[in-house]
């Protein structure tokens, strides 16, 4: 399973890329990773609870955006959302994927 995340606006407007592969990590680690990726439940997401199409809602400038794709047995399931519409399932997800890379 792979896991790619981008995060762009915020403060800043810098835009940060990370990408977990499953496949180069310990078989316990990989079950860890499957597991946040089935609770953030990312296909419930893309048919459009709290999806807006990738638009940052105007009052809230700085926000961050999301970008998260994850590819598995493969398929691919994209979501683009700001970060008030990310249930928290899906915020601990790219939050872990983010730290992983650094």
């Amino acid at each position: 399973m792979k896991i790619a995340v981008e995060r762009s606006g915020g403060f800043a407007g810098m835009t940060v890329r990370s990408e977990v592969d499953t496949a180069k990590l310990p078989p316990e680690e990989a079950r860890e990773w499957e597991s946040l990726v089935a609770a953030a439940d990312l296909r419930s997401i893309a048919q459009g609870r709290g999806h807006r199409g990738g638009r940052r809602h105007p009052g809230m400038p700085d926000a961050f955006q999301y970008d998260l794709t994850v590819e598995h047995d493969g398929g691919r399931t994209r979501v683009t959302a700001g970060e008030s519409e990310l249930p928290p399932p899906a915020k601990e997800l790219v939050q872990r994927v983010i730290q992983h890379a650094r």
